[in-house]
């Protein structure tokens, strides 16, 4: 599924992409600062370089995708494993631009991303909801 905002403001920006980086609808994007582009997210995202939300998958030689920046909005993911009331409250990293790594143990790290605060669904649904953090989001380790 990937991210996908439920409560919040979901208005999109257009940013200049690079449609290599296979950005689809719902990725989570990052800033390629040295190519001044916003690009897929990885495990190693920094939480003050979360660009937004592609809100539409570019097609073959687009140059811009619509971004939904972040503002405090509630998002639904998927997770790497089942979830459990163990995981809420605390922060996670990423396991890709679609996914979240889903643990029990608060990640005060550079890499955080979001902040679980409700499961979604039976636990192997792998779904939670909650906030993506941002060097401008209270929570985010920057």
């Amino acid at each position: 599924m990937s991210f996908v905002c439920k409560e919040g403001d979901s208005t999109y920006v257009p940013m200049v992409c690079k449609v290599s980086s296979t950005v689809t609808a719902g990725s989570l994007l990052t800033y390629d600062r040295t190519n001044k582009k916003v690009i897929l997210a990885t495990a190693s995202l920094l939480a003050e370089d979360v660009a937004g939300v592609a809100q539409n998958t570019p097609a073959s030689g687009d140059t811009l995708v619509n971004v939904i920046p972040i503002k405090g909005q509630i998002w639904e993911w998927d997770c790497t494993s089942n979830t459990a009331a163990t995981d809420l409250c605390i922060r996670h990293i990423l396991t890709d631009g679609l996914t979240v790594a889903n643990t029990t143990t608060d990640q005060a790290v550079d890499e955080v991303v979001v902040l679980a605060l409700r499961n979604v669904g039976a636990a192997a649904d792998k779904k939670q909801q909650g906030f993506i953090l941002g060097a401008h989001i209270p929570g985010a380790v920057a």
